[in-house]
């Protein structure tokens, strides 16, 4: 089984504001230049500066009140934004082939890396189970030892145990499909059982 890495995340904001995004694009040239975690940008790098030259310009010719500057000020701006989202993109992929070298390449960029919220497991999840009629339930288990109470109920109200279980998952049989079934589950430690969880639903299948 190939176990992935997590996927590595280099922040990295264009900005909108004019004057910034020259700013960040003049900066981004000095920084990539002859940056040997790069050596294939030289490309990448020849049009991010005429890009930068040419935004330069055309903002420049905005202050003179030319007939049309303020639209070739805006072209100009477009054009750099293209050339910096796939500055962006060419310096992801650099970063996620280096892994163990990526916060290095970032900070060698003026940037830094951004770790993927972590995504947190439910209290309780229902899946489908192998059978018609039946459902796989998963709780996120305490840490220790502990055994696990499992309900379900077809209104929510009056409840039916299922046979508790050391491993904080089971399965309920013998449900009626296209039904919709209402399901819970506790813990117990050594210090008694706890509240019961929220509320889960699902149609059975």
């Amino acid at each position: 089984m190939t176990v992935l890495a997590p996927r590595i995340y280099v922040k990295f904001h264009i900005p909108t504001v004019g004057t910034a995004l020259l700013l960040f694009g003049k900066n981004l040239i000095l920084v990539l230049t002859n940056n040997s975690s790069f050596p294939k940008i030289g490309p990448l790098l020849a049009q991010l500066t005429k890009a930068v030259a040419d935004f330069e310009a055309a903002q420049a010719a905005v202050h003179t009140r030319a007939l049309g500057a303020i639209a070739a000020r805006n072209r100009a701006r477009a054009a750099l934004t293209v050339v910096l989202r796939q500055v962006r993109t060419h310096i992801q992929q650099v970063a996620e082939t280096h892994p163990d070298d990526a916060e290095s390449i970032a900070q060698s960029l003026g940037l830094s890396l951004s770790k993927p919220a972590r995504r947190t497991k439910p209290p309780l999840t229902v899946k489908p189970g192998k059978l018609s009629g039946s459902v796989e339930l998963v709780a996120r288990a305490p840490g220790g030892r502990a055994s696990h109470e499992w309900q379900w109920s077809t209104d929510g109200k009056s409840w039916t145990a299922a046979p508790s279980t050391l491993r904080a998952r089971t399965v309920i049989a013998g449900l009626t499909p296209a039904t919709l079934v209402y399901f819970r589950h506790r813990v117990i430690t050594k210090d008694g059982p706890s509240e019961w969880g929220q509320v889960v639903s699902a149609i059975i299948q």
